[in-house]
């Protein structure tokens, strides 16, 4: 790009670019091959400390609902040479499942009503036996 059209698309930018802060929640995860249900899901949601039994995130209005949440799984596939070529069905079975629970789960802590969606999915990518899945709440999804 020339220099003047960077500069005049720099003057302008106010017309094009609206700024947002945003919350970010990234979970990292070794499930381990295992595939869903994870029966302690919404310990995993509200980022429960076991040991100490302290919820780090409290929902209780869809306002408090991170903007962007990050899934990084690790071992979605057991580690064996086929699943080294494949991952199969496994990124999708827990994709779905995430999002699911996820949103039944912000359902439930909101006291909103049934078939509420509050978060949907942006991106994912899958390498081997890593996944990533990126959610997005629904109320901004149209900005991004």
């Amino acid at each position: 790009m020339n220099l003047f059209l960077k500069q005049e698309l720099e003057k302008r930018q106010h017309e094009f670019i609206s700024y947002k802060e945003l919350s970010i929640l990234a979970y990292t995860w070794n499930v381990n091959g295992k595939k869903p249900p994870f029966p302690e899901i919404e310990d995993l949601f509200r980022v429960k400390n076991l040991a100490l039994g302290i919820d780090h995130i409290k929902i209780t209005k869809p306002e408090d609902i991170p903007d962007i949440i990050i899934f990084n799984f690790q071992e979605i596939v057991p580690l064996n040479a086929k699943s080294m070529i494949s991952t199969g069905q496994q990124p999708s079975i827990w994709e779905k499942y995430i999002i699911s629970e996820l949103n039944n789960f912000y359902k439930n802590e909101t006291k909103s009503d049934p078939g509420t969606i509050f978060v949907d999915k942006l991106a994912s990518h899958v390498q081997m036996g890593l996944f990533q899945v990126v959610l997005v709440k629904k109320s901004i999804q149209h900005l991004i």
